[in-house]
């Protein structure tokens, strides 16, 4: 292991223009020993935030150091992984892509709204996949940097686009929408169809969704979620009961505590304060039943 280390002005001068060994010196000098070999084999598996969390469990260094572990798990990921990825250049591009929109709804004639994507979609053919999708972890890390007001952006952005007669690129950003997080898989586009005028068309793709048992249940809680965004309150009781009683049955306690949550919504929009008093004590009876199966889970 190398001795050589980094020193102070690291967060002034970045890592890029000191050696793998000084980086790797560095870790071991505050308790993290890692060899080339050994951080590739993380790499394989992990991206840079997880390996730095792991790393910052047995982490010595404070002050100008305190945070070393997040920018030298980047840098190596990026010089002894070069073929991989990271979810930095995702995150990167994928900012720009909403700035680039935004200054489209805000009257920029001259956005680079082409170019913007064509860069994302370079980027979509690396993106690691699990399942045959987007890694979750990997995507987890690319959102990691975001501000709340930029991943409000990014829920947003489809339905602004079609509302602003930009359908062509609503549709494109459905796409990258329902690639880093499959579960929103229909309900995106539902949204779009309701933003341009169709929300029979999008009531109709929602309720389906809601109730098709080969979804995920985040896709189908989703679904619940699109109706309740459209007003479409009836339907969305409907479905939102029917997923709870199936719920309930199959003992699936956090999606009942999810639907619960949404039919109080409901329940509260039609002034239902009987089905709302049945749903409390509903909702207290499925607590206390998931307080004894999982007893280390509180709510």
């Amino acid at each position: 292991m190398a001795t050589d280390r980094v020193d102070k002005s690291w967060q002034t001068k970045g890592l890029a223009g000191y050696p793998v060994g000084a980086i790797l010196g560095t870790l071991q000098h505050y308790g993290v020993t890692v060899d080339p070999e050994s951080f590739k084999t993380l790499g394989a598996e992990r991206f840079p935030l997880r390996i730095a969390t792991e790393w910052q469990q047995s982490w010595k260094g404070t002050g100008q150091f305190s945070k070393f572990p997040f920018a030298a798990a980047a840098e190596l990921f990026q010089r002894l992984l070069p073929d991989r990825l990271t979810p930095q250049a995702f995150s990167e591009t994928l900012a720009n892509l909403l700035n680039v929109l935004s200054q489209l709804m805000q009257g920029g004639a001259n956005a680079k709204v082409g170019e913007a994507f064509e860069k994302v979609t370079a980027l979509k053919a690396r993106v690691p996949r699990k399942d045959g999708r987007a890694d979750a972890g990997f995507v987890e890390e690319v959102f990691a940097p975001f501000p709340e007001k930029v991943l409000e952006l990014f829920d947003e952005m489809a339905e602004r686009l079609a509302k602003e007669g930009h359908d062509e690129d609503a549709t494109g950003f459905v796409e990258l929408e329902e690639f880093l997080f499959p579960e929103r898989e229909i309900v995106a586009g539902a949204m779009v169809r309701a933003a341009l005028g169709k929300k029979d068309e999008a009531e109709a793709l929602l309720t389906a969704r809601a109730a098709d048992g080969n979804a995920p249940d985040e896709g189908r809680l989703l679904a619940v979620d699109g109706l309740i965004h459209l007003a479409s309150h009836e339907q969305a009781r409907e479905k939102g009961e029917a997923l709870l009683a199936e719920a309930e049955k199959a003992e699936n306690f956090h999606f009942a505590l999810a639907l619960g949550g949404r039919l109080a919504h409901v329940y509260e929009q039609k002034k239902d304060r009987p089905a709302l008093e049945a749903l409390e004590a509903r909702m207290r009876k499925v607590s206390d039943a998931h307080a004894i199966a999982h007893p280390a889970h509180q709510h």
